[in-house]
């Protein structure tokens, strides 16, 4: 008789996990007392009641058609480290303001965003891998979030974002940014039931959060854990499946 082990790990955004990792990653500015470090190529950090969050700072540039202005590109000149290896949600807000009055330009005017990650200080013609879709869509106090998963930790990590004009005469403001690494946690009460020679059901107990897009399985005759890069026996979405064509 085979003793098949089963090793449960857990998937999330296309990548998976099989101990519990403490997120080292965790950085926040609401352009106070860390506007300086985002106020290059152009941008200011301002003291101004169009802050999104209530009368603080934001860091704002002009753009428009005339005299060729139509792209605008900001980013931290100082790195944002701590990184492990894990899954990052970056969180931010953007304003469209018109030039003259102050007041919210209607999202017809917004042009594009493209928001893009590097390890080494951006530039508008090298601004790094972009991350996430365009954001063809916002006018006043847009939340925006973005998650993506770096290939390795980054030891450093530079958010640059690239705007396009579309339409009037705006100040474009940036504010509230935010870049959490997300923990994964393991699954627990792994049992396994209705058992015979090729067959086998399987369940567990989710973590808490649980994964957005649920698990990989693996099952063997041997106790080892499988490295990342081991293609899994099975997927599954719920916190239960059904094996078939085991060896008795």
């Amino acid at each position: 008789m085979k003793i098949f082990y089963f090793i449960i790990l857990v998937l999330l955004a296309s990548t998976f996990f099989s101990t519990n990792v403490a997120a080292q990653l965790s950085y926040s500015c609401n352009m106070d007392a860390c506007g300086s470090d985002w106020d290059n190529n152009g941008f200011y950090d301002a003291y101004t009641s169009a802050d999104c969050a209530g009368g603080s700072n934001v860091i704002y540039d002009n753009v428009y058609n005339s005299g060729g202005n139509v792209q605008l590109g900001a980013w931290n000149n100082v790195a944002i480290t701590g990184h492990t290896g894990g899954e990052i949600v970056l969180d931010f807000q953007t304003r469209l303001l018109d030039y003259y009055n102050g007041s919210d330009q209607a999202a017809s005017n917004w042009g594009n965003l493209k928001v893009y990650v590097k390890e080494t200080l951006p530039s508008e013609s090298s601004p790094g891998t972009q991350i996430g879709s365009d954001i063809i869509s916002a006018s006043d106090c847009q939340t925006h979030s973005i998650t993506f998963l770096p290939g390795a930790p980054l030891p450093n990590i530079y958010i640059a974002f690239i705007y396009s004009w579309g339409s009037g005469d705006d100040d474009l403001i940036f504010d509230n940014i935010v870049l959490t690494e997300r923990t994964c946690g393991e699954p627990s009460s792994l049992t396994s039931s209705s058992i015979t020679a090729t067959t086998a059901t399987l369940s567990w107990t989710a973590p808490s959060p649980a994964p957005s897009v649920g698990y990989d399985y693996y099952y063997s005759t041997s106790a080892s854990t499988p490295s990342n890069s081991a293609t899994p026996s099975g997927s599954v979405s719920g916190t239960t499946d059904n094996l078939s064509g085991l060896t008795s």
